[in-house]
């Protein structure tokens, strides 16, 4: 009866092959790191399939549902806190199995198409975190939707239509929820799933890319490696201790806190993940009207170049040390990433700064301060070298350029109908408080003003 029921389901001849087969005599401990990939977006799955039975995707339910699943659903805190630091560490896995594949040789003939697909499983992965990171709607979602937003319009030729089809129009609305959220839980899913699967029958065509050692340093030879019993129980002996501190995380960090957007103050501090980090750090070395390099040219080029690797190097010599250039290319991009990461974390202080004119200040200017606050202003301008990161202009010398109120007002409300290339996204603010912001921005005169930190606490809402 036994038999019958496996032959039915094809296990002698589909299924037992698969599991015996001989993967590789020396295959190194990080050939695990694939499969513990498998195992950890199967464990987001079941926990983002559980948060979605609670979670509605519209603004004005979305931070209220999370609210809900932290506080009402049973265990719901621990599950979006596993969910939330699960995808950064399947993030991670993923770039550590890239990196030792590239330090290992292992995109070379004949496996040149398993790296590329493990490119494009990446790209996805990156794409997964960041729809979820939306998800919440809160400050930090709607601020992330709107500067990528400006990044992929300064795509050339059709940068504007891509961000509309992105958006589902030209501005970040209820829309663009919704469709963060289809691509989130459908598309991208079945795309990775997709790849995932064309890269392990590429990985199962091909066998695991054995240790490249010389003969006196190489590791014994393991007899039979084969999927099952030998490499699952590798897996295993890795995945326990990750899942371990997996949930450690979860339980003593807890889910990440999430400002909603009714509920900005001058406090606030608007910043991508960590996971992001260091791309929004780059955009602050190419500032104005260079600030394409920093979001298109570098990234792009960094992207084709992991694209270009088997075909650019195609010599035979795998080892790291037969391979100069390529190790040391790779280990300034490594560490570059890893100094913009830190580079940003340590810029998350207090930014908002408040210049004070030295002669009296009128109403409208005070009105303008509070909204230069309320609108998080301060975290792309600086004043007077002071308080944010360099990714906009100084806001202290627009005086002495003859900048006037009205060509302020104009820019801030549609930055992109003044200058095509501009990454500042438009501000809907009605017509006073357009000009009370620019009478402000005008008041700040590199050679009449003081500067002190704003508050912590001081109020968001501009007296009307």
């Amino acid at each position: 009866m036994m038999r019958t029921l496996l032959d039915g389901i094809g296990w002698q001849q589909h299924l037992r092959p698969f599991l015996v087969q001989r993967l590789a005599a020396r295959a190194p401990w990080g050939s695990v790191l694939g499969s513990l990939l498998v195992l950890l977006f199967l464990l987001l799955a079941l926990s983002g399939c559980s948060l979605a039975l609670y979670y509605s995707p519209s603004p004005d339910k979305a931070a209220a549902s999370l609210s809900f699943i932290v506080s009402d659903v049973p265990a719901g805190r621990l599950l979006r806190a596993f969910h939330y630091w699960g995808a950064g560490a399947f993030l991670l896995t993923m770039m550590t199995h890239l990196a030792t594949n590239f330090i290992r040789g292992s995109y070379k003939a004949p496996r040149q198409f398993t790296w590329i697909t493990g490119v494009l499983l990446l790209m996805v992965a990156a794409g997964l975190l960041f729809t979820g990171s939306l998800l919440p709607w809160s400050a930090r979602s709607y601020s992330a939707a709107v500067v990528t937003s400006a990044l992929i319009s300064q795509v050339p030729i059709a940068g504007r239509q891509i961000a509309c089809g992105f958006l589902g129009g030209y501005s970040v609305s209820g829309l663009s929820l919704t469709r963060f959220y289809v691509f989130h839980i459908l598309f991208l899913p079945a795309l990775l799933m997709l790849f995932a699967a064309v890269h392990v029958y590429l990985v199962r065509c091909h066998g695991l890319d054995e240790c490249d050692c010389d003969a006196e340093s190489a590791p014994p030879a393991t007899p039979g490696y084969r999927f099952f019993p030998e490499h699952v129980r590798r897996l295993l002996c890795v995945f326990v201790p990750v899942l371990g501190l997996w949930l450690m995380i979860a339980i003593l960090g807890g889910p990440p806190h999430s400002t909603p957007l009714q509920q900005l103050d001058g406090s606030y501090e608007p910043r991508p993940e960590w996971f992001f980090l260091w791309l929004f750090q780059l955009l602050t070395f190419f500032p104005g009207r260079w600030e394409w390099v920093g979001s298109l040219l570098v990234p792009g080029i960094g992207l084709l170049l992991l694209f270009a690797v088997p075909f650019l190097d195609n010599a035979r010599r795998r080892r790291s040390a037969g391979r100069p250039l390529a190790t040391a290319v790779a280990s300034t991009a490594i560490a570059a990433v890893v100094y913009l990461t830190l580079s940003a974390w340590q810029h998350t202080l207090p930014y908002n700064v408040s210049t004070i004119a030295s002669r009296p200040a009128a109403v409208a200017e005070l009105r303008g301060r509070q909204l230069y606050a309320a609108n998080q202003c301060g975290y792309c301008h600086t004043v007077k070298g002071l308080g944010g990161r360099p990714v906009g202009p100084d806001l202290s010398n627009l005086a002495a350029r003859g900048r006037t109120p009205q060509e302020i007002a104009a820019y801030v409300r549609n930055p992109r109908l003044v200058t095509r290339s501009a990454l500042m996204p438009a501000y809907r603010l009605s017509p006073s408080e357009l000009a009370d912001l620019a009478s402000y921005i005008q008041s700040l005169d590199s050679r009449q003003c003081s500067i002190h930190l704003w508050p912590k606490h001081s109020s968001s809402t501009a007296p009307r």
